[in-house]
């Protein structure tokens, strides 16, 4: 059950299809309470700058870059830096 509810959660079609149902007062409230680190890895990862992008712990993310096999460790006070080396 577990591995289920991780694999919907990880699939994109299910969040635009959540997101699509929620009213823009919800959309609002959900943007302000998501943190600017997240904010800035979602947009790059819609911008296709990288692949995709896990939290490990607060403040350590796992990034992985388009081409790339292997997941790069980028901390939250260091992500600006990352993403001006892509």
């Amino acid at each position: 059950m577990a591995r289920n509810i991780e694999a919907l959660k990880n699939n994109e079609e299910y969040k635009q299809e959540a997101w699509d149902a929620l009213t823009p007062v919800e959309r609002k409230r959900i943007a302000e309470l998501t943190p600017l680190t997240i904010t800035r890895l979602s947009n790059a990862k819609r911008q296709r700058l990288i692949t995709d992008y896990r939290v490990e712990r607060e403040g350590v993310y796992q990034v992985k870059q388009n081409g790339c096999l292997f997941w790069d460790i980028v901390f939250k006070y260091r992500v600006e830096e990352y993403f001006a080396r892509l």
